[in-house]
């Protein structure tokens, strides 16, 4: 019994140790105040690192209809929501582990780089069990639980979160000569 009980603390151990490390979004820089993660993704696409309305990365954050979420002003500097394609690069390209202690995704990037996406619920129910982020297209989300991560379509008029993006900055490019 004895011997289930160190395993049971060594486990506990490793799952909040692990997690508190991995709820840690690398954080690449600022665009208009918003802190971003570059995950490496091919597009160059960068994604913010907290939920609007939230101030740092496992806070929830608030809630939108896709409605308000698609005609909000608030993301300002280019940000904007995330396309279907923008999720799907991130599902295909990146690492997903879930956090049981945090209690939702820490997202790797292919340059290693890492942001965490909490598990915020719908409109305030579910929370810690179910992710939902609207995208662009019309009631479409990404959403999550432990056990998986999909693209569906949605009600619009339930709030869910949101993830902002940014495209590449284009005069960060080289462009060659002709």
């Amino acid at each position: 019994m004895k011997k289930y009980f160190v395993l049971l603390i060594i486990s506990c151990m490793i799952e909040i140790c692990g997690c508190s490390l991995g709820v840690k979004t690398d954080e690449s820089g600022r665009i208009g105040g918003r802190a971003y993660v570059d995950l490496g993704l091919s597009s160059g696409l960068l994604w913010a690192t907290c939920n609007i309305g939230a101030n740092q990365p496992s806070d929830n954050g608030g809630f939108s209809t896709w409605e308000n979420a698609n005609n909000n002003p608030i993301y300002g500097d280019d940000w904007r929501l995330p396309s279907i394609q923008d999720y799907n690069e991130l599902i295909i390209e990146c690492k997903w582990e879930w956090s049981f202690f945090s209690k939702g995704y820490v997202i790797t990037g292919p340059n290693g780089n890492k942001m965490f996406l909490p598990a915020a619920g719908v409109s305030g129910s579910s929370v810690g069990e179910l992710g939902y982020y609207w995208a662009s297209e019309d009631a479409k989300a990404l959403s999550f639980s432990s056990s998986y991560y999909k693209i569906d379509a949605f009600d619009k008029s339930l709030g869910r979160s949101i993830r902002p993006v940014h495209n590449a900055i284009v005069s960060d490019l080289i462009l060659p000569e002709f």
